[in-house]
């Protein structure tokens, strides 16, 4: 059998926060036996709880261009 070593999670947040602090967002490749897709996580203010988005990998760039989009006309 032969083995691999994979990253399926960067974290994305302040320096120095805490893993779980409600400004860090955990980006990650899921699978639930359906295919992998992209999933950006985030824990609630009172930690006990997250939020959870999921993409299918070949919606994620235009995602990414819509979000660049918005993001060049903020003020």
């Amino acid at each position: 059998m032969k083995y691999e070593t994979r990253t399926t999670r960067l974290t994305v947040g302040p320096e120095k926060a805490d893993i779980y602090a409600p400004e860090v967002t955990h980006v990650e490749i899921d699978d639930k036996s359906a295919g992998e897709f992209l999933v950006l996580r985030q824990s609630r203010d009172d930690k006990c709880s997250e939020q959870t988005v999921r993409f299918d990998p070949d919606e994620w760039p235009e995602i990414v261009k819509a979000v660049e989009q918005l993001r060049k006309g903020m003020r």
